[in-house]
C-alpha cells in the first residue's frame, strides 16, 4: 500500500481486521493521522507506518507481542505507548 493515489488518509479497521494471516502490513508514505485497533491481526510481525502524520501511536497491545514498530525516524519511537519497544 505504498505510495497510494489518492495518499491513504485513515486506517479502516473493518477492512485491516479481515487480514487476519497478514505478518506484514507496510502504510507509509500516506496520510493517516491516528491509529486504530487491530486487534484481530494477531499474526503481524513488522508494522511500517513511516511518513504519515500520526500523533499517537496506541492500541497495539491487541495484535500481540510477537511484531516490530519501524520507522525512519527515532523521533517517532517516543510516540509508542511506555510499555512497547520498538525493534
Amino acid at each position: 500500500m505504498l505510495f497510494m493515489i489518492p495518499p491513504i488518509d485513515k486506517m479502516d479497521p473493518a477492512v485491516l481486521n479481515n487480514l487476519v494471516k497478514c505478518t506484514q502490513l507496510s502504510l507509509s508514505s500516506n496520510c493517516i493521522e491516528k491509529m486504530v485497533n487491530l486487534p484481530n491481526m494477531r499474526n503481524l510481525e513488522i508494522l511500517s507506518l513511516a511518513r504519515n502524520n500520526i500523533k499517537k501511536i496506541g492500541g497495539l497491545d491487541e495484535i500481540g507481542t510477537d511484531w516490530q514498530f519501524r520507522s525512519e525516524s527515532k523521533a517517532a519511537l517516543a510516540l509508542l505507548q511506555p510499555n512497547r519497544k520498538a525493534g
